[in-house]
């Protein structure tokens, strides 16, 4: 007697072939999280590393240009530098309070206290949390997987 292997049901039929289910990218859209730091090494490296845990990102290189690519882009998260031109983080999260936004906000900073907490002033204008420069990346893709997990949920 001949003996028939049975296929998992989500594999393909055929190789090359397209399965008939959709991946994750397909069902649900990823989450888009601005970053935003006026030192484009940092924002960018920060961005890459984003990226290669699941998330989409879109880039800024100061508050007022993510204002605008909030309006735009929608993000699920940002995560901000404090100190930029223009318009820095205190500024950026001002003016999100102001529109009433329900982004959550994740502060970095690299500028060295002197006797003020930039970090805890932030906590109290709204940021969901805070990391110092260096930071972990390990640190904020674990606060970004729940805040979006958490959205996701709502």
């Amino acid at each position: 007697m001949r003996q028939v292997k049975v296929l998992p049901a989500r594999a393909p039929i055929l190789i090359g072939m397209k399965s008939e289910f959709p991946s994750r990218s397909e069902t649900l859209p990823l989450p888009l999280v601005l970053v935003i730091d006026d030192d484009c090494a940092v924002r960018d490296s920060l961005a890459a590393v984003i990226e290669a845990f699941g998330f989409r990102t879109c880039t800024a290189g100061n508050g007022a240009e993510g204002l605008e690519a909030v309006g735009r882009e929608a993000p699920s998260a940002i995560v901000t530098d404090l100190h930029m031109p223009e318009m820095d983080g205190f500024e950026l999260l001002t003016a999100l309070r102001v529109a009433k936004s329900e982004i959550p906000v994740i502060v970095i900073s690299g500028a060295p206290s002197r006797g003020y907490d930039f970090l805890s002033a932030a906590k109290r204008m709204g940021a969901v949390a805070t990391f110092q420069k260096p930071l972990s990346v390990f640190d904020v893709i674990d606060t970004l997987a729940g805040l979006t997990a958490d959205s996701v949920r709502h």
